[in-house]
């Protein structure tokens, strides 16, 4: 009812501090049967910004909204406060969630030590990025996670990672770019021409992804005409587009 309310009158232009105006509010109780909040209630936190929407694929997205709820805690408790749990039964269970055992110490602790996990997985979906400085992205959450007092999280991504043979291969060659190991047999089946073209290699697949949609775009059914040389101007339009 408080977000329709405030919907209402900001379309209608009308300010909220009409609210406080005791016969307008008094002829919305009547007619509603709500009970109309004050100004003072619908801005309690004006300069808090929206929760992030979390993305149930994305898993760097539930950090982000562990973090969020963990630094706005008590402004959302407060605002949770003023609504009425008859109301509706999404505000009863926010009001038992907030009330949960343990809640406060578990998101103060994501926000305190994973941040480090969404920030490396925004930064490894650049395009551009270079194999070096995707190694030591990866090499710089291991860090963190190591500095923790409890050995789990750190033992979890050092297994992921181990048991990731391909990820072991790209560490491989970026120290051969480096000058910090020789070329052997862990490298093959790649040839130095390989080698040459992987300065800029990604360690993970959102690319793929972006390609895979540009090609669904260039390769639709109702392409009827569509010739080699038609497919050369579209992927020298992509790219020149993506530069």
């Amino acid at each position: 009812f408080n977000a329709d309310l405030c919907k209402a009158f900001v379309s209608a232009d009308i300010p909220l501090h009409k609210l406080n105006n005791k016969c307008l509010k008094s002829f919305l109780e009547q007619y509603t049967g709500k009970k109309v909040p004050d100004e003072s209630t619908l801005q309690i936190a004006p300069s808090t910004p929206l929760p992030p929407s979390p993305v149930v694929t994305r898993w760097g997205s539930w950090i982000d909204a562990a973090t969020y709820y963990g630094k706005n805690f008590d402004v959302i408790e407060a605002v949770i406060a003023t609504f009425d749990p008859e109301e509706a039964q999404s505000i009863q269970e926010s009001k038992i969630l907030l009330e949960t055992e343990g809640i406060k110490e578990s998101l103060l602790f994501i926000a305190t030590n994973f941040v480090c996990i969404s920030s490396t997985i925004t930064r490894l979906e650049e395009r551009g990025l270079l194999l070096s400085s995707a190694i030591s992205l990866v090499n710089g959450v291991l860090d963190e996670l190591k500095s923790l007092q409890s050995d789990a999280y750190y033992g979890k991504l050092s297994n992921v990672l181990y048991k990731n043979k391909g990820f072991e291969k790209l560490k491989k060659v970026s120290q051969i770019m480096s000058g910090d190991a020789i070329i052997d047999e862990t490298v093959q089946p790649l040839t130095m021409s390989d080698l040459l073209c992987m300065k800029h290699a990604p360690i993970v697949s959102c690319d793929v992804e972006r390609v895979f949609s540009e090609y669904k775009a260039m390769l639709t059914d109702n392409r009827r005409g569509f010739n080699f040389e038609n497919l050369r101007h579209h992927v020298i339009i992509k790219c020149n587009h993506n530069m």
